[in-house]
């Protein structure tokens, strides 16, 4: 045996009539018809605009939620991450209600970067409601999180006098940027013969610190995009 499926998505209320006819190979009922008799009620009709969010930074959007039908829409959201990473960085207000027919509301859907790595995080916020012609309704979210892009200014130092230079460090990425920083004594006047008083256990020369000339303050930090 075999079946075949007839779907009833009527636009308007009223009273609809049809027929069905199915023709065959059998000798004895080559045509067969099924009358269709069929009546449309008010139904409540989920709109959610829109169907995309997409960020690369901190931010909030606003999805309207309307009832297109002639019935109260009563409708619930729910959020599922593409990875479960054990950070919420998907927000909404509110989470369910009920909508008037041709009347509508607005959610308010907040994305925040605290925690989260970079790179790409996918979600859906998913509505389900009494429509009957819409189980699930998502809304794909995408938070696109571009890594830090450090910038260095200047690029070198060349003096000879004492004194403070400033090394400015800004961030043109979308994330944080974490930095730190160490000394490196390449040369400096009378390193050789520090090293040798060093490795004398007889020498009378007082020992002193390697690179006592130079000095960072602050040695790390963070920097914030756009900083």
């Amino acid at each position: 045996s075999t079946e075949f499926t007839v779907s009833f998505a009527p636009i308007e209320t009223g009273d609809y009539e049809g027929s069905i006819t199915i023709t065959s190979n059998d000798p004895d009922r080559e045509e067969f018809i099924i009358p269709l008799t069929a009546t449309a009620v008010d139904q409540p009709i989920i709109v959610v605009d829109p169907l995309e969010i997409e960020s690369g930074v901190n931010s909030n959007h606003t999805l309207t939620i309307s009832n297109d039908g002639g019935m109260d829409l009563e409708w619930q959201a729910a959020l599922v991450y593409a990875e479960d990473q054990g950070i919420d960085w998907v927000t909404f207000d509110p989470a369910d209600g009920i909508i008037e027919p041709q009347a509508s509301i607005e959610m308010l859907v907040s994305l925040d970067m605290e925690g989260l790595e970079a790179g790409v995080h996918d979600a859906d916020l998913n509505f389900t409601s009494n429509d009957p012609f819409m189980n699930v309704l998502p809304v794909h979210i995408t938070f696109n999180i571009d890594p830090p892009v450090a910038v260095f200014d200047p690029l070198e130092i060349v003096t000879d006098q004492s004194g403070d230079h400033a090394v400015t460090i800004s961030n043109e990425g979308d994330f944080n940027l974490n930095w730190t920083s160490e000394i490196e004594i390449i040369t400096e006047p009378g390193m050789d013969d520090i090293r040798r008083s060093v490795r004398s256990v007889n020498s009378s020369n007082p020992e002193r610190d390697l690179g006592e000339w130079i000095a960072i303050e602050p040695a790390e930090g963070v920097v914030a995009p756009d900083e």
